[in-house]
């Protein structure tokens, strides 16, 4: 019977006592007001291009293009996807050159990628189609399962940065990028919300 009691009374004091290790959760930054564009699921297939002027103001800040490389010695063609900036629109960009995937609602700011280095005058592969000679074909890239996942960025103006994001998915079957919305801060500095 002692036995017993100490036994409980050993296994109460361990599972009574343990710290609960979780991560504290996300504060949802205020939503500033926010210039919204909406594509109408435009949608770049191998040989298409898109641009988009995310802040209305004439120029272009992003576009979607695609582009043939052709590996000889791999017997490989990969059909690749891009996204490309101009020299007043910044994306997070990894030094493996990829960008944050992030889901509805997280908040978007400079200080929020921490490896990542927001850049200008990107070029970089979403997903790529993979052809090769003697396998089957096959997708790879970050973004290759992507559902209205959104892209953090900002656009600079006037010296100042004005916070946003691109709403994408990627279809495998249609062979193509698809541009859902985008949506920019019209307050300067302005953390903002992915999809708000």
């Amino acid at each position: 019977m002692n036995k017993l009691l100490l036994t409980i009374g050993i296994t109460f004091l361990f599972t009574s006592c343990q710290k609960e290790l979780t991560s504290p959760p996300q504060t949802p930054v205020p939503i500033p007001a926010m210039e919204y564009s909406d594509y109408n699921d435009s949608t770049v297939k191998f040989g298409e291009s898109i641009q988009l002027d995310i802040d209305k103001d004439g120029t272009i800040d992003f576009y979607f293009y695609t582009l043939l490389v052709g590996d000889a010695i791999e017997q490989k063609d990969k059909r690749q996807y891009y996204i490309g900036s101009s020299l007043t629109a910044y994306c997070p960009v990894s030094n493996k050159e990829n960008f944050p995937n992030v889901a509805k609602g997280e908040n978007i700011g400079s200080d929020r990628y921490a490896n990542y280095t927001w850049c200008d005058v990107i070029g970089v592969v979403l997903a790529q189609k993979v052809i090769a000679m003697q396998l089957p074909e096959y997708w790879e890239g970050d973004w290759k399962n992507a559902c209205h996942r959104y892209m953090p960025l900002f656009v600079i103006k006037n010296g100042a940065k004005y916070f946003g994001w691109l709403e994408i998915s990627f279809d495998q079957q249609a062979q193509g990028m698809v541009i859902h919305k985008a949506a920019i801060s019209k307050e300067p500095n302005k953390e903002v919300r992915a999809g708000m």
